[in-house]
């Protein structure tokens, strides 16, 4: 990979292709449901029946999610049950965390409230997400 002039940190390497995953809005929307589902995990069949998705369509998305390391699969019986990675899914937010504001002069405080990172969004953010 060539990134002209750019020294990206190893770090931009992993993170890129996660993102990359989730920049298509039916993965995106299959792993919102999997994250809601905690570590008991939910059958791909029933992500396909909540969803709306056909079993092919589902399973092409799966393996994008499975390759970026959002989720893993584990055969139950005759059923594969899918869960959230959530020790990435906690890697990639602390990855952003702890860029939040390094090279502002305040540091973190006007716009994060201070060290416990949780961003002060306005309601007009908020509406747009």
């Amino acid at each position: 990979i060539e990134y002209r002039g750019l020294n990206p940190m190893p770090s931009n390497v992993k993170l890129a292709p996660m993102l990359s995953a989730l920049g298509h809005p039916r993965r995106l929307a299959i792993f919102q449901l999997v994250m809601r589902q905690g570590l008991e995990g939910i059958p791909a069949g029933t992500i396909a029946r909540e969803l709306g998705i056909s079993a092919t369509n589902l399973s092409f998305h799966l393996k994008e999610l499975r390759l970026a390391g959002w989720v893993a699969a584990e055969r139950r019986g005759q059923q594969i049950f899918y869960r959230a990675c959530y020790d990435k899914v906690q890697m990639f937010l602390e990855s952003f965390q702890q860029h939040c504001c390094a090279d502002a002069p305040t540091g973190c405080a006007p716009v994060c409230g201070g060290s416990d990172m949780s961003l002060q969004v306005s309601q007009t953010e908020k509406e747009e997400l």
